[in-house]
């Protein structure tokens, strides 16, 4: 009896936290997010979309956004200062921007980005946050060799 006690408050608590996630970013919202991060261009357009919608950031929609640090740091890397400068102001923003550096994007942009820190250094951003950024990258693809093919 005490054990289906448990069961029974466990999957009410549970169901409450998906009820809440879905609250906090509903459909209309998740749409947008879905049509918007793609074309986030540059750092300041990324944190803008981090603004709108980091209610939204799981499944689909945190991929997506990987997908964009990622993409951003492959192909802006020669000007960083953009990103320091967000990075400074806005603490959670650098959490999010790390917590992006992951096994979901492309294994040749985390590549690019751990060989670009170690050899061409991050010009715009403390020596701290290079590492972090080249320690995230050469992690994510440590876990994505190891996922079974």
């Amino acid at each position: 009896m005490r054990v289906a006690t448990c069961l029974i408050i466990s999957l009410a608590l549970y169901s409450t936290d998906l009820l809440a996630d879905t609250a906090a970013c509903p459909r209309e919202l998740e749409r947008a997010a879905e049509a918007a991060i793609p074309k986030a261009a540059d750092w300041p357009a990324l944190h803008q979309a981090f603004l709108r919608y980091r209610n939204c950031d799981d499944g689909a929609i945190a991929e997506s956004f990987s997908d964009r640090v990622t993409v951003l740091l492959v192909t802006q890397w020669d000007d960083l200062s953009q990103l320091g400068q967000l990075l400074s102001a806005d603490n959670s923003f650098a959490d999010f921007v790390m917590r992006h550096i992951d096994e979901t994007t492309d294994p040749k942009h985390l590549e690019r980005i751990s060989m670009s820190a170690r050899t061409r250094g991050c010009a715009g951003l403390t020596d701290t946050t290079c590492t972090n950024i080249r320690t995230k990258a050469e992690a994510a693809e440590r876990r994505l060799r190891a996922m079974p093919k």
